[in-house]
């Protein structure tokens, strides 16, 4: 008879840390692809967007993790 264990509750943490870090890291490639958009005013008003929600995000998951 197999015995269930419950599995450590930072596993989902550090699995829902990882998304988060690969979905900034798709918002990062997002700016670099769109470089050519350049001066396309409403673009330019998302690309800041995105910049500043890595930041956030990034400063988030770092006091978050220690």
């Amino acid at each position: 008879m197999e015995i269930w264990h419950a599995k450590p509750i930072a596993e989902p943490t550090a699995t829902l840390a990882d998304l988060v870090y690969e979905l900034l890291d798709a918002h990062d490639d997002t700016v670099r692809l769109a470089q050519d958009r350049i001066g396309d005013r409403r673009w330019d008003a998302h690309v800041d967007y995105l910049r500043q929600l890595q930041r956030v995000g990034r400063e988030a998951l770092s006091r978050a993790q220690h």
